[in-house]
């Protein structure tokens, strides 16, 4: 009988146990595909070139539950770029504050649709003419996830995102040592996947 009046209590809890609730913290950490147009300006001389750019990214980020549907925190996008090494190497840093909405959650699945903006660096060297491009900018992002916890502390996910990245004060510095204004924009999308580990 005593069993039975435990499981009676315990029920309503185990039975409305959600993916995401308030007060969970949950670090995740993945791998994406970036894929990105690029406009370059030099601003002195009215030069604009477009082109295109890949990139690996790792991101890394912590969410707090503030409500059972809303979460935010911080994340940390660590980009590098395809090139060839021997010639050109770039990559990029971010680091944004994000905030989530997260519905169609269940037990072991929930769909988030969020925001991140904050601060990017990026860094580009010329291994042929020894020119080097520096900017800082700012990095937003939308993105939609889907999140799997088949285990209730470990999980996985999968997202699409829309990323803009702006260098509008950056600089290239020549092999004189000589400073020109330079402007460098980004936009495109990633994709990717990853682990979640919640608490």
């Amino acid at each position: 009988m005593k069993r039975f009046i435990l499981l009676v209590l315990l029920f309503p809890a185990i039975a409305n146990s959600q993916s995401f609730e308030k007060g969970n913290i949950i670090i995740s950490a993945g791998i994406d595909l970036g894929m990105y147009g690029t406009v370059a300006e030099d601003p002195v001389n009215a030069i604009k070139n477009t082109d295109g750019a890949l990139s690996t990214v790792i991101p890394i980020g912590v969410e707090y539950g503030l409500t059972d549907n809303i979460g935010a925190g911080i994340q940390f996008r660590p980009n590098k770029y395809f090139s060839n090494e021997d010639t050109s190497t770039a990559s990029n840093f971010d680091a944004s504050l994000m905030l989530n909405y997260h519905f169609l959650r269940t037990e072991n699945f929930n769909i988030h649709i969020g925001i991140k903006y904050g601060l990017s660096g990026f860094k580009y060297d010329n291994k042929i003419n020894q020119e080097q491009f520096k900017g800082d900018g700012a990095h937003f992002q939308v993105d939609v996830a889907a999140n799997f916890f088949p285990w209730e502390h470990i999980g996985f996910f999968a997202h699409l995102a829309y990323n803009q990245l702006r260098y509008k004060d950056g600089r290239i510095e020549d092999t004189n040592g000589k400073l020109h204004d330079y402007e460098l924009y980004l936009n495109g999308a990633s994709v990717g996947v990853g682990l979640q580990v919640k608490f």
